[in-house]
């Protein structure tokens, strides 16, 4: 029998971002194969050196510009959607008031702003249960749900 080379263990957990693949009417996905693909990618890359995409489009700062907010993100080569209208932003001002954003993608960021928001100072990405984000980056590899902010979660 030949023995099979095993990856080394992995000491830090790792993320996989599911949110492109799911079902809104139930908790467990139907499209397992893609599902279980996407840490076995982050696990080839990480652990056994592989020279494959693994990275979703993570953020990475926030500069605040007048009435618009510019996001970075690291492993965001070609940032696109699939979406005639990027969903999902909410933008801010101090008053903790989200209202739907407007969105555009400019190369490795995304500028988002609303003229409901003279003075922004925070967004929020796909932050509900129900959120199916559209966001990818060129790996086809959607971006995790994330906040700027670190105001209470009121359900």
């Amino acid at each position: 029998m030949e023995e099979q080379k095993r990856c080394p263990k992995r000491e830090k957990p790792v993320m996989a971002v599911t949110n492109d693949v799911g079902n809104l009417d139930h908790i467990h996905p139907k499209d397992k194969r893609t599902v279980g693909k996407k840490p076995a990618s982050v696990a080839l890359k990480k652990d056994c050196k592989k020279d494959i995409p693994f990275s979703w489009p993570i953020f990475s700062s926030m500069i605040i510009e007048g009435k618009r907010i510019l996001l970075s993100f690291n492993h965001a080569e070609d940032l696109n959607t699939d979406q005639e209208t990027l969903k999902l932003f909410e933008i801010a001002g101090s008053d903790s008031r989200f209202h739907p954003a407007n969105v555009k993608i400019s190369e490795k960021k995304i500028i988002v702003f609303s003229r409901k928001v003279k003075k922004p100072v925070t967004i929020r990405f796909a932050f509900s249960d129900t959120a199916q984000a559209r966001l990818y980056n060129g790996s086809r590899l959607p971006a995790a749900a994330f906040r700027t902010d670190n105001w209470p979660f009121n359900l």
